[in-house]
C-alpha cells in the first residue's frame, strides 16, 4: 500500500497495515511527517517508522497514478527534482478533507458561514446567526477532533437549557494513535521560540522509564515547555506508551494554570509512564532524577 499524505490520518493508517503485515509506503509533500508538530517530533516518529519497514518518502509531489495490466497501481512521484516510482496493490490518499455545504438548503435559511467558508458561523455559545439553532462539530468548520465536537456539544446543550456556558479553545489536547502514540497540547516549541518567548524546555527519554521498558517500548520521549519567569507549564509533546491518555494531566494543569511545583510536588506512583512526566518537568528545572 501506498499512503499518499504524511499527516495525522495517514500515518494511523500507516501504522495500522503496518501492524497487519502490509508493507506501506509513505509519500509527503512536505520535508517532513506531521508538519504540524515539533521537528524532534516528527523526526523521531519517521525514525520509529522506518525501523518497523515502513518507507518513507518526504519532500515528494505525487505526479500521476496510473495502472498497469495486472490492474496493480504505478505511483509516479518527484523527490528534489529526480522523477520516482511505485508499484502497489492498492493506494490510500489522505490529504486533507473539504466539507460538502452544496445542496443543503443553508442558502435558504439565510445562515452566515464563516468567512472561510468552510463550515457554519458560531459564537462562544455555539449559537449561529439563527438565534434558535446552534452547531457543533465538524459543521463549525473549527478543529476536526472528536472531542472537541463533544465539548461543543456540552456547551450547546447548556445554553439551550438556559445554563451560561462558553466554549474555550486555549487548552485543546491532540491524540494521534500511531505506534507508540504522540499527544500535544499548548504552545509548540518552534512557536514559542518563533515569537521569542522565554522559556525553559523538560525532556525525558522513554527509554528511561521502567514502565515503557516492561511494555516493550523504548523509543520517544516526553517534552514540556515551561515560562522561565512564572514556572507555568505552557505546552508538551509525548511520543510513546500512553501518549494520549498522559496528555492530560498537562491539560489539567494548563486549565488551571499550574505550575511546574504544583505537580513536581504530587506523587507519581511507580512503575506508571506517568512517571515521564514527572522527570521531565524536572528536567526543565535541571534536576532530572532518572535521566
Amino acid at each position: 500500500m501506498v499512503v499518499i499524505g504524511g499527516g495525522v490520518i495517514g500515518m494511523e493508517f500507516s501504522f495500522i497495515f503496518n501492524t497487519f503485515g502490509t508493507k506501506v509506503s509513505v509519500v509527503e509533500f512536505m520535508d517532513r511527517l506531521l508538519p504540524g508538530l515539533d521537528e524532534d517530533v516528527s523526526q523521531e516518529i519517521e525514525e520509529i517508522a522506518e525501523n518497523k519497514g515502513i518507507s518513507i518518502y518526504t519532500g515528494s509531489k505525487v505526479e500521476e497514478i496510473i495502472q498497469d495490466e495486472k490492474g496493480r497501481c504505478i505511483i509516479t512521484f518527484t523527490n528534489n527534482g529526480n522523477k520516482k516510482y511505485l508499484t502497489t496493490d492498492k493506494v490510500l490518499i489522505s490529504i486533507g478533507r473539504q466539507p460538502y455545504l452544496d445542496n443543503l438548503g443553508i442558502d435558504k435559511l439565510d445562515m452566515e458561514l464563516n468567512d472561510n467558508r468552510r463550515g457554519i458561523k458560531v459564537n462562544e455559545k455555539m449559537m449561529t446567526s439563527i438565534p434558535n439553532i446552534f452547531a457543533v462539530g465538524d459543521a463549525t468548520g473549527t478543529i476536526q477532533l472528536a472531542h472537541i465536537a463533544s465539548t461543543q456539544g456540552v456547551v450547546a446543550a447548556n445554553n439551550i437549557m438556559g445554563i451560561k456556558d462558553n466554549m474555550n479553545y486555549n487548552v485543546v489536547p491532540s491524540a494521534i494513535f500511531t505506534d507508540p502514540e504522540i499527544a500535544s497540547v499548548g504552545i509548540s516549541e518552534k512557536y514559542a521560540l518563533d515569537n521569542n518567548m522565554d522559556i525553559e524546555i523538560g525532556k525525558f527519554p522513554i527509554a528511561s522509564n521502567g514502565k515503557a521498558l516492561t511494555l516493550g517500548v523504548s523509543e520517544g520521549f516526553v517534552k514540556i515547555i515551561v515560562d522561565k519567569s512564572t514556572k507555568e507549564i505552557l505546552g508538551a509533546s509525548i511520543v510513546g506508551p500512553n501518549a494520549t491518555d498522559l496528555i492530560n494531566e498537562i491539560s489539567i494543569a494548563m486549565t488551571n494554570k499550574l505550575k511546574v511545583e504544583d505537580l513536581t510536588k504530587t506523587i507519581h506512583p511507580h512503575p506508571t509512564t506517568s512517571e515521564a512526566i514527572f522527570e521531565a518537568l524536572l528536567d526543565s528545572s535541571g534536576i532530572c532524577i532518572h535521566n
